[in-house]
């Protein structure tokens, strides 16, 4: 009986029907209850109806009655008006009439046969209609020339009324029957457009659970069940693809040249490859349950490191270099790498550690360094014996130059003249080579140095280029300089050196110039407060260099083709030798070039300046002979000077875009995923300027600028801090300044703003700046412009990478990247009904959307983080799922993009 009652409650029981009876069910009760409601209002309609008609034929009825009894009223004839009343006989639903003189005593009557013969009398009363007890009552008075002489008392039955309703009811009861017999048949068969793919679905599914890899379904429809079943095909591909045997992968890691070592949550040993026995000289029984400090050894320890990813929950860490601890004890150098493993709820579970032996390498880098030694001392030697050489050869020559210079003061035919000027000529070109030869040796053999003394930086320049002002007439070329307003004129430094850097870069310039102009052009690169660099740039309009061999004209002993050598003669050694010294300034030499159209040679110096000295412009000079229309003094923009900026951005599409837009203008950045990255960096490095994203794992940006503004409390300096954020209601921005930040920038952020940033902070502004964005700060979110139904805006991820398109392919193949892994966190986060998890997620990938100009998916990104903040995570679904149609839709245009494709009329 107990098995009885079970089955009856599993029967009866709505959510254990199946889905083909719950649809029939449905679709059957709906029609029932359509159609009761429906004749239910019908029938209410035709009862007012009938009781309304009933009242009209009523009232004719006595308005005949009454005009047929005034006259026997007026004459006091009772007689005559029963006679009257009882025409009623004809009319059987009447069941009294009664007449009433004007002072309301009963003057005739009428009574159905049927009915008691004496009934109570009704009183007279005022005109009307009621029904009562099943009856209609009607009283009526009887005016005559407006005067009132009596009144009619009607009550008829409504017998017919309900029999007629009794006749409309079996119609419709009828009708009702047939109708949801209908429904029914209806629903049995197309309920199975519906019930039979889920049974297809939930069959396909079992056998999958029985290890049926193969099963698939047939896809017939483009509906959600359509759309079901071709995720179940995906899902059972994939699951077939990477469902592999235990033995395979024990075979791929027992294959490994590299030690592989599985530790639990402990650090005690679970499991080892032969590759890790092999090393370590134990058996894998000896291994198993022991602790890693058995048989981790000196360095960096790896131990510490296992113990600080379990800590944290860190990803893991690669390149650590340590020691092994040996059987036999001895060390053995090892590559050691580690991550974490997290179970299906994030918790840590342990430990993969892969260690690849170091021995033979580190055998290879003592070799390595002992003869690169030896190859350094034998470089020195060489260089040693340059310069003797080049000082024993200059003695010499010193006395051709010397007695050759008083042989020209005598009087001497035209014949000997030019040969002595010949001799002169060759004496000064061998010397130049001598004193080439000499510097390089200096370099190479590590002895040579600069001095630092002041001088008149204009004047010093014009006195390097008036060497070349006749050379230059000579072979009708312009010859001018351009000083920017800016350059200060009393510096500190080796003016020898940047003499000699300048005269080999003119002198090439003029050397491979046959017509055209020379222009050597100074401008601030960068200040400080006790120095300056500037940058230099000497263009020419010669033969150019081809761009494979631009790489190689700083080499000594090269040029840019051999011919050159013959054609225009040369060691080789300027370039090289100039090269050294700009390193030795702690400058950068580079070349712009192209064959045939000239070429611009730039180099950086650092100065240093006299803070008392004047800044004016004193104009540049060149010999006196030259033309004065040579020599500019043209007034040219201030150069930046480069900063060194930490970036602290958790989504990498982001960090990219602001990494490179940076790094393009000249500054050296730094990146940390999280706020504790970038407060450990800071401790590490000193930087110029942090951007600092607000929402960020293990660390937020708040914490992270807290824990910065502290630091600052014991060095006395302040760090520029600007958030970084997508948040952009009102009041956020004050929030980001309360916790110690000096200015705010709303993501996806646009190249300009970022710049202006860079500027106020090489200006030494950041605070007017924060002061006037202040000001326009936004006072609600910011929505991204187009309509919602754009799917990209790709003119503003355009801009937003300077157009360049390596940069815009690179942003974009990290999206797609990052993207799937961020959509996973969401659903995981709705499987775990974990709201804050989802409401995270979504504002990373909305970010993320916003910078690759995705509008219509970061609206609904937007959607997803407001619904899950609030814990509606019922319409945080419905988000989702809007979410991940506009992604659909944006993911082709972005390959297209990508590709260099512009042309498609569904982008913004």
């Amino acid at each position: 009986m107990r098995r009885t009652r079970e089955e009856r409650s599993h029967l009866f029981s709505f959510s254990d029907w199946s889905i083909k009876r719950k649809l029939n069910f449905i679709i059957t009760l709906t029609c029932c209850v359509t159609l009761v409601l429906a004749c239910a209002a019908l029938a209410a309609y035709e009862l007012v109806s009938n009781k309304n008609a009933m009242v009209r034929e009523l009232s004719v009825l006595a308005e005949m009655l009454g005009a047929n009894n005034m006259a026997a009223l007026s004459f006091r004839d009772p007689e005559t008006a029963e006679k009257t009343l009882a025409a009623l006989r004809t009319v059987p639903e009447i069941v009294h009439a009664y007449v009433y003189d004007a002072g309301g005593t009963l003057f005739a009557q009428y009574q159905r046969e049927a009915l008691d013969s004496s009934p109570t009398l009704p009183s007279a009363e005022a005109a009307g209609h009621r029904f009562e007890d099943g009856h209609l009552i009607l009283f009526r008075p009887l005016v005559l020339d407006g005067q009132l002489i009596g009144s009619l008392y009607i009550k008829s039955d409504l017998q017919a009324l309900y029999s007629g309703l009794q006749r409309y009811a079996a119609a419709v009861g009828f009708v009702l029957v047939i109708s949801i017999f209908v429904a029914f048949v209806v629903s049995t068969k197309l309920q199975k457009v519906i019930s039979q793919p889920i049974s297809q679905l939930a069959q396909a599914v079992s056998n999958l659970g029985k290890g049926k890899l193969t099963t698939r379904i047939d896809t017939v429809s483009g509906d959600e069940l359509g759309a079901l079943a071709k995720a179940f095909n995906r899902m059972a591909q994939d699951l077939s693809a990477t469902t592999v045997s235990k033995d395979y992968f024990d075979n791929i890691l027992q294959s490994m040249v590299e030690s592989l070592i599985v530790t639990g949550p402990e650090e005690r040993i679970e499991s080892v490859n032969q590759a890790t026995t092999t090393i370590l000289g134990y058996e894998e029984k000896d291994l198993l349950g022991r602790p890693m400090s058995m048989i981790l050894g000196g360095g960096p320890s790896g131990g510490s490191t296992i113990q600080s990813l379990i800590e944290t929950g860190e990803h893991g860490s690669a390149g650590l270099e340590t020691t092994y601890l040996a059987k036999d004890g001895s060390q053995i150098p090892v590559s050691f790498s580690c991550s974490v493993m997290r179970d299906q709820n994030g918790k840590v579970r342990g430990t993969i550690c892969v260690a690849k032996n170091m021995a033979e390498r580190k055998l290879a880098e003592k070799e390595m360094v002992r003869a690169r030694e030896i190859a350094r001392e034998a470089s020195r030697l060489k260089s040693e014996f340059l310069a003797n050489v080049s000082h024993e050869v200059r003695t010499p020559m010193n006395g051709i130059m010397g007695m050759t210079e008083l042989v020209l003061s005598t009087d001497l035919s035209g014949e000997q003249r030019e040969y002595l000027e010949t001799v002169k000529a060759s004496a000064h070109t061998l010397l130049s080579v001598l004193d080439d030869i000499l510097d390089f040796s200096k370099i190479e053999s590590g002895m040579l140095t600069l001095e630092s003394i002041p001088f008149r930086f204009r004047e010093s320049l014009g006195e390097s280029l008036d060497a070349f002002n006749l050379l230059a007439r000579q072979k009708g070329l312009e010859l001018s300089m351009e000083v920017a307003t800016d350059v200060p004129e009393s510096v500190e430094g080796d003016p020898g050196r940047l003499r000699q850097i300048l005269v080999n870069l003119v002198g090439n310039a003029v050397k491979f110039t046959e017509e055209g102009a020379i222009k050597v052009r100074v401008e601030v690169d960068s200040t400080s407060d006790d120095g300056v660099v500037l940058h230099f740039s000497v263009l020419d309009t010669g033969i150019g260099i081809p761009a494979e061999k631009q790489k190689l004209i700083f080499d000594a002993f090269s040029q840019a083709d051999g011919s050159s050598t013959r054609a225009y003669g040369g060691t080789g050694l300027g370039l090289s030798i100039s090269s050294e010294l700009v390193a030795l300034m702690n400058g950068r030499i580079w070349v712009e070039s192209r064959l045939g159209r000239g070429s611009t040679f730039h180099f950086t110096a650092p100065l240093r300046t006299d803070k008392k000295a004047t800044h004016e412009a004193v104009p540049g000079k060149l010999a006196p002979q030259a033309s004065p229309s040579l020599v500019t003094q043209a007034p040219m923009p201030q150069r930046r000077r480069t900063l060194r900026v930490l970036v602290a951005e958790d989504e990498p599409t982001n960090r990219i875009v602001v990494t490179r837009l940076l790094e393009r203008h000249g500054h050296r950045v730094s990146t940390a995923a999280n706020g504790s990255q970038a407060l450990s960096a800071v401790q590490r490095e000193e930087y110029d300027l942090v951007f600092m994203d607000v929402q960020m794992p293990i660390m937020d940006g708040f914490e992270a600028t807290a824990g910065i503004r502290q630091l600052e409390k014991t060095t006395g300096k302040h760090l520029p801090i600007v958030a970084l954020t997508a948040l952009a209601m009102k009041g956020d921005r004050e929030r980001c300044l309360q916790a110690g930040m000096d200015d705010y920038l709303t993501k996806p952020v646009r190249s300009e703003e970022l710049l202006s940033v860079i500027k106020a902070v090489a200006d030494g502004t950041i605070a007017e700046a924060a002061a006037k964005a202040s000001s326009s700060a936004p006072s609600e979110t910011s929505a991204p412009s187009g309509t919602p139904t754009d799917i990209l805006e790709s003119q503003c991820l355009l801009d937003r990478v300077n157009g360049d398109q390596e940069l815009l392919a690179e942003v974009i193949g990290v999206f797609f990247k990052e993207a799937p892994g961020v959509l996973a966190d969401i659903n995981d986060g709705f499987a775990r009904q974990d709201a804050q998890r989802v409401s995270r997620a979504a504002h990373r990938i909305e970010g993320t959307l916003g910078t690759v100009g995705g509008i219509a998916s970061a609206q609904a990104a937007n959607r997803l983080q407001t619904w899950a903040s609030e814990g509606e995570l019922d319409k945080a679904g419905r988000a989702l799922e809007e979410l991940e149609r506009e992604m659909e839709r944006l993911t082709p245009e972005l390959t297209a993009l990508a590709n260099g494709d512009f042309r498609s009329s569904r982008i913004a």
